[in-house]
């Protein structure tokens, strides 16, 4: 007889198929016990394991959109971007590598290559070009004799793009325009005109008075930038039927990509018009140099939080290299004194470089009106540690031992990517069996030597024996190809 007064116990815990159906299963003896088939062909079961499965993947949704309200779960890079715009963090874009060039004129008159003419690469195996435009115009004389004229210029990588139009105000509050490209570089000149009159770039319209003529620009997790104006109290609303122009950079490629080798940068595309060059050719004599990518999603997660901890002023220790990651080129930071008016500050630019000159001045610029009285604060390059590891993979008798060697390099270089480390890091013995024994095919390994160097130059010695690798308080580990050594053991050959 069924027991239609029993109340079930409710699982909070079962959330997914299996848990679902066998919970709902198993109520059934309370409410039809007549019910005794528990055959897949059942109609009953049919509709319990529909339930199940609805209620799976509503589960996940509900899982999922949680996740993404807090920066540290987020997956989706376009929330972790708004999240940490709510904690006043601005990530850093792209930066754009740049260089100097030598053209060289054939033609019996002199040449003016404008401003803006694009340069490139040789196309890779996809097609692909790194392009760069030209900084400024230059001019070069006719040929003399047989010997082509030369004369030399700067070029920035990416494109450049003037007076796109984004759109008509329609006089209302807090408009947006996105711009058509993606890869803009944000960081550099975005020129904004509203019917002519040039409004100017600022990180946060909330600063500014009601007639301001100023926008802020945000990239979003699909690489597009918008353009976002104020709501006239704070910023300038652009006038109704106002036209709405931009000017930008952009590039197609990664900024890290930019940085290319001497030589390599030897094609002539078109002038700003359009129009084709002849009689013209390029070369660059050195390595350029200053690209650098967007910065990561997980550096983000990181980097975000600590802006809001030091309330735009530096006490602690902390508060130093929290506040020098929100500067934009920054990645990782770390301070240290002697005494606390003498700051010492090891940073280390995107994706792991050393800081130009110009970014050094910046961020002591920037620490001014943040420190104490009479605090000075000088900004050195980190320094790098260079793991050696030997490593022998015993690899189980139905996997390929080049396949997982292969794989087990590959976990071991994620163990040590840049995103994954930080300053004054202590990597264990454990850490890297642990990235080992996470490759399918690993039955065990053995470290032959695990040490740290202090430079690319320096011999292994195999120490043994060693539970850690410590760094020091201004160095952060990078594992280079020439200090990895897996051999394997067993597996199909």
């Amino acid at each position: 007889m069924a027991d239609n007064l029993y109340v079930p116990q409710v699982d909070y815990t079962s959330r997914d198929f299996l848990s679902i159906s066998s919970d709902m299963k198993a109520l059934i003896a309370n409410f039809a016990p007549q019910w005794t088939s528990r055959d897949s062909s059942d109609f009953g079961i049919v509709l319990i394991e529909l339930f199940s499965y609805m209620g799976d993947l509503l589960n996940y949704s509900i899982d999922r959109a949680a996740n993404e309200s807090f920066i540290s779960t987020s997956t989706q890079r376009d929330t972790v971007l708004r999240l940490a715009n709510l904690l006043n963090y601005t990530p850093n874009d792209i930066n754009p590598a740049t260089g100097a060039i030598t053209l060289s004129n054939r033609a019996t008159s002199a040449v003016t290559v404008k401003s803006g003419t694009t340069f490139s690469t040789e196309p890779d195996g996809t097609g692909n070009q790194i392009i760069f435009s030209l900084d400024s115009d230059v001019t070069i004389a006719s040929i003399v004799g047989t010997t082509p004229s030369t004369a030399s210029g700067a070029v920035t990588q990416g494109k450049i793009v003037t007076d796109e139009l984004l759109g008509v105000s329609n006089g209302l509050p807090y408009q947006t325009f996105q711009l058509a490209n993606t890869g803009v570089i944000t960081g550099g000149t975005v020129t904004v005109k509203v019917n002519n009159i040039v409004y100017t770039k600022v990180p946060y319209v909330i600063d500014y008075g009601a007639q301001s003529p100023v926008f802020s620009i945000r990239t979003t997790g699909s690489g597009f930038s918008v353009i976002e104006f104020g709501d006239g109290t704070s910023g300038r609303i652009p006038p109704t039927g106002a036209v709405i122009k931009v000017s930008y950079r952009y590039t197609d490629t990664a900024g890290s990509l930019g940085n290319i080798t001497a030589g390599t940068l030897t094609r002539v595309i078109t002038d700003p018009d359009g129009v084709p060059i002849y009689d013209v050719s390029v070369t660059n004599a050195a390595a350029f140099s200053g690209g650098k990518d967007a910065e990561s999603t997980n550096s983000i997660r990181v980097n975000a939080p600590l802006a809001l901890r030091t309330l735009n002023r530096a006490v602690s220790l902390k508060d130093y290299s929290q506040l020098a990651v929100q500067i934009n080129g920054i990645s990782k930071a770390i301070a240290a004194a002697s005494t606390y008016a003498n700051i010492t500050l090891y940073v280390a630019a995107n994706g792991g470089g050393v800081l130009s000159n110009s970014l050094k001045t910046s961020v002591e610029n920037y620490f001014v009106d943040k420190t104490p009285p009479n605090t000075t604060v000088t900004v050195l390059d980190y320094r790098k540690a260079y793991p050696y590891l030997n490593i022998t993979v015993n690899v189980l008798p139905q996997y390929t031992a080049s396949v997982v060697a292969a794989e087990v390099t590959s976990a071991l270089y994620s163990l040590f990517d840049f995103d994954n480390v930080i300053f004054n890091d202590l990597v264990s013995v454990g850490d890297i069996h642990s990235a080992c024994r996470s490759v399918d095919g690993v039955s065990y390994i053995t470290l032959n030597g695990y040490e740290k160097l202090t430079s690319v130059s320096t011999t292994p010695s195999l120490v043994t024996g060693v539970t850690d690798l410590s760094c020091d308080l201004d160095e952060v580990p990078t594992l280079e190809k020439t200090y990895i050594n897996v051999s394997t053991t067993g597996g199909i050959s």
